[in-house]
């Protein structure tokens, strides 16, 4: 009776995972430059310069609609996201971009970890930069405000003091 439950179970979280896929997809569709809003067509143009755009993908989630895309300026792949409203919310960076004071501080948690990607990322206004790096094999997410102070990082269980552990545990 437990292998028919696992089964079953098993077959019903399959079904559900292939339902979330379809309805994502149905809810995302790739459009070419000149199909996209004026306001975001401009703001694709003024990051781009000279570079080259890949695909630009239309989603809409929560009925929130943003574009998300690839193009390659000066050699480098870089991803975004802008607003239908054409603000850029999102746009992976390099670190050399990033205001020195964000570089010291990534550079100071860092150590001899390796560094992932970066985005330069905008929300109600306030710029941050969010990122991934590996630290002795772990992979973490950090976020650091505009003025170099570290507003996040993601840490282990283990990492945090007991009091909090036995918060997470309970």
């Amino acid at each position: 009776m437990n292998r028919r439950f696992f089964s079953a179970t098993k077959l019903a979280f399959l079904f559900c995972f292939a339902l979330t896929i379809f309805a994502r997809a149905a809810d995302s569709k790739i459009v070419l430059l000149e199909q996209l809003p004026a306001a975001v067509q401009k703001t694709i143009q003024s990051v781009m310069k000279d570079g080259t755009l890949g695909e630009v993908e239309r989603i809409e989630e929560d009925g929130e609609v943003t574009f998300e895309g690839q193009m390659t300026v000066r050699g480098l792949e870089r991803e975004f996201i802008i607003g239908a409203n054409g603000i850029l919310l999102s746009i992976e960076v390099a670190l050399a971009e990033t205001p020195p004071a964000v570089q010291k501080t990534i550079q100071s948690v860092l150590k001899d970890g390796e560094l992932g990607e970066v985005s330069r990322v905008e929300k109600d206004g306030e710029v941050a930069y969010e990122g991934q790096m590996t630290i002795r094999g772990l992979e973490r997410a950090f976020t650091v405000g505009v003025d170099g102070i570290l507003l996040s990082i993601e840490v282990t269980p283990a990492e945090t003091p007991p009091a909090v552990r036995k918060t997470i545990e309970t």
